[in-house]
């Protein structure tokens, strides 16, 4: 799946920058994560943060309606943060569609 043009709009929190785009017809909404090296360096930390990201998405795909939706991570978080990470990814995700 490739997500190529602009997106209409931005959301920043401590561990998460989300662009989100609306598509055109009753597509449901997809999702891209960005989770480099730099940003999480241990493959173990980074596979914990892609399966958060999935599983929020999984939970609020319904109500996100057609729109592309592109998650970067932008600081590591502990795993013993994960709730505190599940929170604020469900926020931004409420915020900005």
């Amino acid at each position: 799946m490739h997500f190529t043009g602009e997106f209409a709009a931005r959301r920043h929190g401590v561990y998460f920058t989300i662009l989100f785009r609306p598509t055109t017809g009753a597509q449901p909404a997809r999702l891209g994560i960005v989770a480099g090296r730099h940003a999480v360096p241990g493959s173990v930390d980074r596979s914990f943060i892609k399966r958060t990201i999935r599983e929020v998405f999984r939970r609020k795909r319904s109500e996100l309606g057609s729109v592309d939706i592109v998650v970067k991570v932008r600081r590591q978080a502990a795993r013993t943060e994960g709730s505190r990470v599940r929170r604020e990814l469900e926020d931004l995700l409420a915020k900005g569609h």
